[in-house]
């Protein structure tokens, strides 16, 4: 489809290119052809007439008019050769450029294919879980204790279902508000924002055995942003390091001045390894690098801060140190 579509546009760029470039060539060399007729052969003579302060003779005349056919005739030629040369060349560039021009529609197509058929499996495997509970449950008589349990396992799985309603509907409504949250912007103190989530996040971080600190620089700047969305952004890097990372290892939350933009990072050892490929695709909703991750989350964490630094118009970036991981939020002070 995409090959078919990328030669339509071709043959009809190509027309219409082609067409312009005739209509162009055609109309310059009408030009120029009246251009020597007229005022090239008059104002020779003119000069030939005042250089040897004499008429110009007949012989002259037919001189002048025989070397303007000859000039005409060469642009012409040259003419006519540039137009072939354009004629073979535009197709290519056509096909070349329209392929250019689709290649962020098709992966975007791509992506949105990605994102129906996992939200579509998200959605699906918690309801599968209750239906098979529930005929189970019906199948024969169970006591209170089995009906219980089944009770509580639906109301887990339904508690995801909310989760994952509430994630897809902060993640729609950044994008869809992404205008209104760039006039709520104002300076913030990156320090006291990292120190605020920080402490909200500390009791978590120490209850689940990870050693948990906050190393932001003394010196670092402000930025201007959207103080409760940057939260979010930071507080979303914290959750997915806590999910991912070596039991009792240590966590780092932390703000710097890089390169003249302010990075706001966190750093963990990570209990997988992640690849090149996996490190490309962090970003995308619902992406997970392993399959067995899939119990801690949908996905959507890094999507939704993504999200959130394409409205602030700045970077998320991805760095190994050694055997740990670096996730730095770039913004310009």
């Amino acid at each position: 489809m995409y090959r078919k579509t990328a030669i339509r546009l071709t043959v009809q760029y190509s027309i219409l290119l082609l067409a312009v470039l005739a209509v162009f060539s055609a109309g310059l060399y009408l030009w120029v052809d009246d251009l020597f007729d007229t005022q090239y052969i008059q104002e020779v003579e003119n000069k030939l007439g005042t250089n040897d302060d004499l008429a110009v003779t007949e012989q002259q005349h037919r001189t002048v008019e025989a070397a303007a056919e000859v000039a005409v005739e060469q642009f012409r030629n040259v003419l006519l050769l540039a137009d072939i040369t354009a004629f073979a060349l535009i197709p290519f560039a056509s096909y070349a450029i329209t392929r250019r021009s689709l290649k962020p529609l098709v992966e975007a197509n791509e992506s949105q294919k990605r994102f129906i058929a996992n939200a579509s499996h998200e959605l699906r495997t918690p309801l599968a879980v209750m239906s098979g509970e529930f005929e189970l449950a019906l199948k024969k008589e169970r006591d209170a204790d089995y009906f219980r349990n089944t009770i509580i396992s639906s109301k887990e799985e339904l508690e995801r279902l909310n989760r994952l309603t509430n994630q897809l509907m902060e993640l729609q409504r950044i994008e869809n508000n992404s205008h209104k949250a760039m006039t709520n912007m104002h300076p913030i103190s990156t320090a006291r924002l990292v120190q605020n989530v920080y402490e909200e996040h500390r009791k978590k971080f120490v209850s689940g055995g990870f050693e948990f600190a906050n190393v932001t620089s003394n010196n670092v700047g402000k930025i201007v942003g959207n103080y409760d969305l940057l939260q979010t952004a930071v507080g979303n890097l914290l959750s997915n390091a806590i999910k991912y990372s070596k039991p009792n290892s240590l966590i780092q939350v932390g703000a710097i001045n890089e390169g003249g933009k302010v990075a706001i990072y966190v750093e963990n050892t990570p209990d997988q390894r992640l690849n090149t490929k996996d490190t490309k695709q962090l970003f995308e909703r619902f992406f997970q690098a392993k399959e067995e991750f899939r119990k801690k989350g949908f996905g959507l964490g890094l999507a939704i801060v993504k999200a959130i630094m394409d409205v602030h118009k700045g970077d998320i970036e991805v760095s190994r140190i050694d055997d740990r991981l670096r996730f730095s939020l770039k913004m310009r002070p």
